[in-house]
């Protein structure tokens, strides 16, 4: 049999060979402040939004009494955090088990194996989190919406993207025609998310085909400033796994990011649509949101965090359970800094 051991040859363990897959955070700091969240300790986030004017103010007589000038409204949105709570179970057949690169014999004891489980457990379990809480941003900043559905949940989180920010461009427009020209669209884009939230935008992501295209554009070369490249490597940045800095393009910063996910089918799906472009300002409001852990202990204990960690075990049957509970939800408070385009 293939795993069948020879005991009189002579045999050497190497390290494990281990391939991970770090989760690409660029979208979360970039547009969403991720590493400064808000933690609320309720069910509901309420926002109330004031949408100032552009109004001038009116030219009077000195001597004339003042004009008066009606104040702003303002409207509530009131937003749901979804919830996670990843787990799994460890049973004692588990720890006989030899972990990956440890030796045939005299390796580790039971009681080693179940703290190193542990903590890959807990690294696994957050990874998914996070993965989780990147692709719901990719799906914000794509769709102006997220849309959670699991086993007894069906949620939708929509932030009112606009129909006029969500853009396909024609076919002689599209960034892989020989008549497109990406420097006037993005000027375009540009005054109408100026126009209707007040902010420039000052970052566009780029999907694969999208980022391909732009390479090849003959008028974009001409115009595409480079300064931050030399001997084609990027500095000074030190940017994460799966962004590359394109360049910038009348003021707006060029990314490509690359980073995917498996969707219910078990396929490798990209966050970033290859054929699409999401640009959008980061000076506007948006925020990283985790909701209260629904956890009876958590809540008698006053625990206010973004990850609950829990393990515990049960007499029968006897097995630890190790859960990881969140409600995270990034959003995008001034939506119209923000829109998505079809560009390929």
């Amino acid at each position: 049999m293939p795993n069948e051991i020879d005991l009189f040859s002579s045999r050497e363990m190497l390290e494990v060979v281990e391939t991970v897959y770090p989760v690409g955070d660029f979208l979360l700091e970039t547009f969403f402040h991720f590493s400064d969240p808000v933690v609320h300790i309720s069910e509901y986030v309420d926002v109330d939004v004031v949408k100032g004017g552009r109004r001038l103010a009116a030219f009077v007589n000195p001597l004339s009494e003042g004009k008066p000038v009606e104040r702003k409204g303002y409207s509530t949105k009131t937003l749901i955090p979804p919830y996670v709570k990843p787990f799994r179970i460890t049973t004692a057949g588990d720890l006989l088990k030899r972990l990956p690169g440890e030796h045939v014999y005299g390796g580790k004891s039971p009681q080693e194996r179940a703290a190193y489980q542990l903590g890959r457990d807990l690294l696994d379990l957050m990874t998914q989190i996070n993965r989780r809480i990147g692709w719901m941003a990719a799906q914000i900043l794509n769709t102006g919406k997220v849309v959670c559905v699991g086993e007894d949940i069906s949620l939708e989180v929509d932030f009112g993207l606009a129909d006029t920010h969500k853009i396909t461009l024609s076919a002689a427009d599209k960034w892989t025609a020989s008549t497109a020209d990406p420097a006037g669209d993005i000027v375009e884009w540009k005054d109408l998310l100026a126009k209707d939230s007040g902010h420039v935008p000052d970052v566009a992501v780029l999907g694969l085909s999208v980022a391909q295209a732009l390479k090849k554009n003959e008028l974009v070369l001409k115009q595409l400033d480079n300064r931050r490249v030399i001997m084609g490597q990027i500095v000074p940045q030190d940017l994460p796994k799966g962004v590359t800095y394109l360049g910038e393009l009348e003021g707006v910063q060029l990314y490509q990011f690359l980073d995917y996910y498996e969707d219910d089918s078990g396929v490798l799906q990209p966050m970033v649509p290859a054929n699409k472009i999401l640009i959008g300002s980061t000076r506007a409001e948006a925020r990283m949101h985790f909701g209260a852990i629904k956890d009876a202990k958590a809540m008698i204990e006053g625990v206010s965090t973004p990850y609950y960690p829990s393990s515990w075990i049960p007499d029968n049957p006897p097995a630890r359970h190790l859960m990881i509970q969140s409600a995270p939800l990034p959003a995008i408070h001034e939506i119209d800094a923000f829109a998505s385009i079809l560009a390929v």
